[in-house]
């Protein structure tokens, strides 16, 4: 008969309470979000579904410059048209999958800190900290606001694969993270930067990966190109950008 140790069983349970206490205390922190009804910008996407196809087709909801020029597919034209055709108005199954994604970063944050640092306490700290942030509190309570979440998810996601592909050599770990990459670049504009926060990782870790990283840097560079003749930035009112003198 097998005799469980009373440490091996502390041990276990250690480990299971350093994977579930983030989301639970970014659960405890930011309940209060699960209860929010749609404002503001959620009416203009809840609304889009609808002008199809009397006014727009298809592709040009998903993939057309909205929203003060921004294309964001996967974050606001997929998420809202999607979760509008299943549950209408009922704005909770939407805050429900804010959450799960959230939970998803909060985890991949917990995973990259253990390995970085080899610390569970480490890795038990820094989402807990992150959760605590001020400026979650506007991505956690307002729908709109879901491609800052998704954005987190994947930035994480692609760093972690980059790890895990460092760590163990594998093929698959490094086309993996080029998929979440590039799926980053649909979630918001801010994702084009991982290429320079994989070369930084890779410079401090493993110089001589540096080249596999470099390629990255095209798609990065396209997206910007691309996006920049799709939808130029405004060049006046509250959102334009000024540089002159009053600066």
């Amino acid at each position: 008969r097998h005799h469980h140790r009373p440490g091996t069983e502390m041990s276990r349970a250690w480990r299971a309470a350093a994977w579930i206490a983030p989301p639970l205390f970014c659960l405890w922190v930011y309940w209060l979000g699960l209860k929010t009804w749609f404002y503001q910008d959620d009416f203009a996407w809840l609304h889009l579904r609808l002008e199809i196809p009397q006014n727009l087709s298809f592709w040009a909801a998903m993939f057309g410059p909205m929203a003060q020029g921004t294309i964001r597919p996967w974050s606001e034209r997929a998420f809202f048209m999607g979760f509008s055709a299943l549950f209408g108005l009922d704005a909770l199954p939407f805050r429900i999958w804010v959450f799960l994604t959230q939970f998803v970063s909060l985890t991949l944050l917990n995973a990259i800190s253990r390995r970085l640092t080899g610390s569970r306490l480490a890795g038990l700290l820094a989402p807990v900290l992150w959760t605590t942030h001020s400026a979650l509190a506007v991505a956690m309570g307002w729908t709109s606001a879901y491609n800052q979440v998704l954005s987190g998810c994947l930035l994480l996601g692609a760093f972690y694969l980059l790890v895990r592909h460092l760590e163990t050599g594998r093929r698959g770990y490094w086309i993996a993270q080029w998929v979440v990459f590039l799926l980053g670049l649909g979630a918001l504009e801010i994702n084009m930067v991982y290429p320079a926060l994989a070369a930084v990782y890779v410079l401090s870790a493993a110089r001589h990966e540096i080249r596999k990283v470099l390629p990255m840097f095209v798609p990065a560079a396209a997206y910007f190109w691309v996006h920049q003749h799709l939808a130029p930035p405004a060049s006046s009112g509250i959102y334009g950008v000024y540089l002159d003198g009053a600066l």
